[in-house]
């Protein structure tokens, strides 16, 4: 197998195996659903040690799972490829949680249809775009991994794994232990030590997805530049210049489009100061549209009202379409506006954007009570204009008065 092979020769298989192999008839389920495993699998079960396979390699990945697999030297059926393939399905409780050790004989690792720690021994797979023949899953042992192997890093071991043929329902991928059927089991722990490196990357191998900060002009993004989900876009790093961060695996130079009022900083002969955080970057080749602040924007381009290679405004996203100003929170616009953010969070003062009217994305309750001159309304997910006024009823909260941002004082 090779990356973008994996999803095709995958889904091919899964047809083709939904009602098992070789005529062998798929073990019976007891009330719990679980498998009924007899034990008696371990006697002429093929032998495997990690000198068995060849080293590990990076298959693919895509939003639904990454890939990793080894090669078979010598082959359990006819004289083709087998392969121990490792596949890590993005389940929600993954995301934070890919690292640690787990059961591979236990929910949800111990059904295909459920699992997100897959471990599986693809049989005869004679042509990289065509099925296996079988597979065989892990029915015991467990997986450790040290970090987490949707980083394209995979660095751990499977200890005690036992692998029995299935097959699969077409329809739930939901797979059922074949008795009578191919077993195999690793007879001592596989190690693993592998952070995949794009070929596309110029600089060190040992520099990309290392842990060691941000590298920048390699050809391609390092995953350290981006560690967390909410880190910005432009992210310092060592190999940029001062007034430099890097953007798009490019060192850029900083600016300042003054959205906050305060002082602006502009940028070279052909370029944009635009919207970053937390420094904002200066951009060649941008589209501008010609529309004064108020005026209505005429074409789809996002900043406005540009003068001395300085945005004055952004073209709003609502149907009025107008060239609204900047903003780096509410206190920035009028009132009844909020700070509607085109870079960083939603939240008031996490981002820089345009001042539009109404309230902002991050309102919960009907849009009508938001500065409705009435009432101070509070736990609606962002601030509410009224409670900056002492006297006016409080709704929310239990009553209690709620901070700035709107949530209840704890």
């Amino acid at each position: 197998m090779r990356k973008d092979t994996v999803g095709l020769s995958l889904v091919v298989g899964l047809l083709a195996l939904g009602c098992g192999s070789d005529g062998a008839s798929p073990d019976t389920r007891d009330a719990s659903g679980d498998v009924g495993d007899t034990g008696e699998v371990t006697s002429g079960c093929m032998q495997l040690t990690p000198s068995d396979l060849e080293a590990l390699i990076f298959d693919g990945q895509d939003d639904v799972s990454t890939s990793y697999s080894l090669r078979l030297k010598s082959n359990i059926g006819v004289p083709a490829a087998d392969y121990l393939v490792l596949q890590f399905i993005n389940y929600n409780e993954r995301i934070d949680n890919g690292a640690g050790t787990f059961p591979l004989d236990s929910a949800p690792n111990d059904n295909f249809g459920t699992c997100a720690e897959c471990v599986a021994i693809w049989v005869d797979q004679a042509d990289l775009n065509l099925p296996p023949g079988k597979f065989l899953f892990q029915s015991s042992g467990s997986i450790q991994l040290d970090v987490d192997p949707r980083t394209r890093r995979l660095i751990g071991r499977i200890v005690g794994v036992r692998f029995r043929e299935i097959a699969l329902d077409p329809e739930t991928l939901s797979s059922t232990f074949v008795v009578g059927g191919d077993c195999a089991e690793l007879t001592a722990p596989l190690e693993f030590d592998l952070t995949y490196v794009p070929p596309e990357w110029k600089c060190s191998a040992a520099d990309y997805n290392s842990n060691n900060g941000c590298d920048c002009d390699c050809g391609t993004t390092d995953p350290d530049c981006y560690p967390t989900y909410d880190t910005p876009s432009a992210v310092p790093s060592d190999d940029c210049a001062t007034g430099e961060v890097c953007y798009s695996d490019t060192c850029t130079s900083t600016c300042a489009v003054g959205a906050d009022g305060g002082a602006t900083m502009g940028c070279g002969t052909g370029e944009l100061c635009t919207l970053e955080m937390p420094d904002d970057i200066c951009r060649a080749a941008v589209e501008v549209d010609a529309a004064a602040l108020g005026e209505a924007c005429t074409t789809y381009a996002l900043y406005c009202a540009v003068a001395s290679g300085l945005p004055g405004g952004v073209c709003s996203f609502d149907e009025a379409h107008l060239c609204r100003p900047l903003c780096a929170s509410r206190a920035d616009c009028t009132a009844g506006q909020h700070c509607y953010t085109v870079a960083g969070g939603y939240l008031d003062g996490a981002g820089k954007g345009y001042c539009n009217d109404g309230p902002a994305p991050a309102w919960l309750c009907e849009a009508e009570r938001w500065n409705d001159g009435a009432t101070c309304d509070c736990d609606c997910g962002d601030g509410d204009p009224d409670c900056a006024d002492p006297t006016r009823p409080i709704s929310g909260c239990g009553g209690a008065r709620c901070g700035a941002d709107g949530a209840c004082p704890e």
